[in-house]
C-alpha cells in the first residue's frame, strides 16, 4: 500500500502489503540505514480508555446488499456488478494485463495495469466510458484529489551511500494533463487517501529499512501542493477538525510499522487527541467517522475477521455487532461498510450501520475492487 549495489523500490498492488514491505528511508538529506533499531511506536498523551464493556451476540445476517462496484479482473476487464462474488454486466476493456488496486472517487477510478515493462497507471471516467493511461509508476500508492486531480508516487533518485532509492510525490491536473512534483524523498508515502481533510499521506515511523524521527512521521494532509502535519497517528477517516485516527501497527517479532491485524487502537482527535480503545481490548482499528460524528471500529477476536464491530458515541460505545468482518480494503457506500477477506478463502463481508447486520459472499472471482458514487 517496495520496499554494496542500490535495492530499487517497488511496491506491493495491495495495501496488506504495502505497509510492511514498503522500504523508503527516511526524509530527503537524511541517511537511511540498512539494519534500524525498531523505536516504539506513538503512544497517546491522554489517559487510556475505560475497560470494554462484555460482547453482544451475535448480530443478524442478511443478503449482500447490490451496491455501486467497479470490478477489475486479471484479463484486463473492469465489470460494474458482481454476482455471488463474479463479475457480471457490463464490461470495458481497459488493458492488456490484469487490473490491480482500484481506488475510486465519484464515478472516476484509478488502477494500475502490469503486463510487459513498467506497470501503467490508469483513469477510468464513467462519464464518458473511456480509460486513459496518466502515468508509469511501479508503485501502487496512488489517490483520486476530488478537486479534478490525482496523486501518485513513482521512483527518485538513487544515492549510492543509501540502501533504497528515494521516491517522489507527484500530483497530476487531469484537465490540463500537468504534472507537479510535490516532494522526493525517503519513503515518501507509504499510503495516499481522499479524506475529508484532503488528500492523506501516511509517513510511519519504524519501516524495513530506517526508523524516522517524529518530527518526519505521521500524517500529512496535502492541500494544493503544500503538505501540512495533521498528527503523528495514521488518519482512517474524518474532515473539518474531527477524525479518525489509529496508532501506527508494529510487528511483534520485528517491532516494524506493518499492516498486520496486531496491534493498534483508536483515536479520536478534534481540538485534542483522544484514545478511545480501553485498556483491555489489545487490537482496535478504525472503519469510518459518520456524518453525525459517530466512529466506527473493528475488534478482532477469534482470528483477522471473527470480531465486533464497535460504534463510538463521542467516548462511549453505543453498540457492538458481533459477526464476521475485517479491517482489510474497507469500502463504504451510504448505510455499508464492505471488507474484503483474502485468506484462507477469499470473501466479501459486509455490515450495515444502522442496524448491525452482517452479510458475505465469495471473493475470488476478481483481481480488483472499489465503489463509484452516485450517478
Amino acid at each position: 500500500m517496495d520496499h554494496g549495489v542500490l535495492v530499487k523500490l517497488t511496491v506491493c498492488a495491495s495495501l496488506l502489503c504495502a505497509l510492511l514491505l514498503a522500504s523508503c528511508g527516511d526524509s530527503a538529506g537524511s541517511s537511511a540505514t540498512s539494519s534500524p533499531t525498531a523505536a516504539p511506536p506513538a503512544t497517546s498523551s491522554v489517559a487510556t480508555g475505560t475497560p470494554s464493556a462484555s460482547a453482544s451476540p451475535s448480530a443478524p445476517t442478511v443478503a449482500f446488499p447490490d451496491l455501486p462496484f467497479i470490478v477489475g479482473t486479471n484479463s484486463g476487464d473492469l465489470y460494474f456488478q458482481l454476482l455471488n462474488g463474479q463479475p457480471a454486466g457490463q464490461k470495458v476493456h481497459a488493458c492488456d494485463g490484469s487490473v490491480s488496486n482500484l481506488v475510486a472517487y465519484g464515478r472516476q477510478a484509478l488502477f494500475l495495469c502490469s503486463s510487459a515493462g513498467t506497470p501503467t497507471l490508469y483513469l477510468y471516467d464513467d462519464e464518458t466510458g473511456r480509460v486513459a493511461a496518466i502515468a508509469k509508476t511501479e508503485n501502487a500508492t496512488y489517490a483520486l484529489t476530488g478537486t479534478g486531480g490525482a496523486v501518485y508516487v513513482t521512483l527518485g533518485r538513487s544515492e549510492p551511500s543509501a540502501p533504497i532509492s528515494m521516491t517522489k510525490l507527484m500530483a497530476l491536473d487531469l484537465r490540463t494533463n500537468t504534472t507537479t512534483q510535490i516532494d522526493e524523498r525517503y519513503g515518501v508515502a507509504f499510503e495516499l487517501r481522499l479524506t475529508g481533510e484532503g488528500v492523506m499521506v501516511w509517513r510511519p515511523k519504524n519501516s524495513l529499512s530506517f526508523v524516522r524521527p517524529d518530527a518526519e512521521a505521521g500524517t500529512w494532509i496535502l492541500d494544493g501542493t503544500t503538505l501540512t502535519k495533521l498528527s503523528l497517528y495514521r488518519l482512517i477517516d474524518g474532515g473539518k477538525g474531527r477524525d479518525l485516527l489509529e496508532s501506527e501497527p508494529v510487528d511483534p517479532g520485528t517491532g516494524y510499522s506493518s499492516s498486520s491485524f496486531c496491534c493498534t487502537y483508536v483515536v479520536l482527535k478534534t481540538a485534542s487527541e483522544q484514545r478511545l480503545t480501553p485498556s483491555d481490548v489489545r487490537n482496535e482499528k478504525g472503519l469510518a467517522l459518520l456524518e453525525d460524528g459517530r466512529l466506527v471500529a473493528w475488534r478482532a477476536e477469534n482470528g483477522e475477521y471473527d470480531g465486533s464491530v464497535v460504534i463510538y458515541n463521542g467516548t462511549k460505545v453505543e453498540r457492538t455487532d458481533r459477526g464476521r468482518f475485517g479491517a482489510f480494503r474497507v469500502l463504504r457506500s451510504g448505510d455499508w461498510l464492505v471488507a474484503q477477506e483474502a485468506a484462507p478463502t477469499p470473501a466479501l463481508h459486509a455490515y450495515r450501520i444502522s442496524d448491525g447486520a452482517f452479510a458475505a459472499m465469495p471473493g475470488n472471482g476478481f483481481s480488483a475492487l472499489a465503489i463509484l458514487g452516485p450517478k
